[in-house]
């Protein structure tokens, strides 16, 4: 995790399973498409404590299909009030 300056913005790391990325998941955004790597994290915000979905669903999707459960690697972006 980095360091907050003022009400800046902050990551934290953390190990996910499936089941709780692939809640963040919508319709919309289910696709059959390979990712370009299984390897990285996805990228989530939690505002006002709910946490939202922003990047990685190909990798999600991927995993769904595949039934990798995890743990899997998930970047939070929260702003500091």
């Amino acid at each position: 995790m980095t360091e907050p300056r003022g009400d800046a913005a902050f990551w934290e790391e953390y190990r996910s399973v499936l089941s709780r990325l692939w809640a963040l998941v919508h319709s919309g955004q289910v696709t059959s498409q390979e990712p370009a790597s299984l390897n990285g994290a996805v990228l989530l915000l939690r505002w006002a404590g709910v946490e939202y979905f922003i990047d990685g669903r190909r990798s999600i999707n991927a995993w769904q299909r595949h039934g990798v459960t995890g743990p899997h690697r998930a970047l939070v972006l929260e702003r500091i009030k």
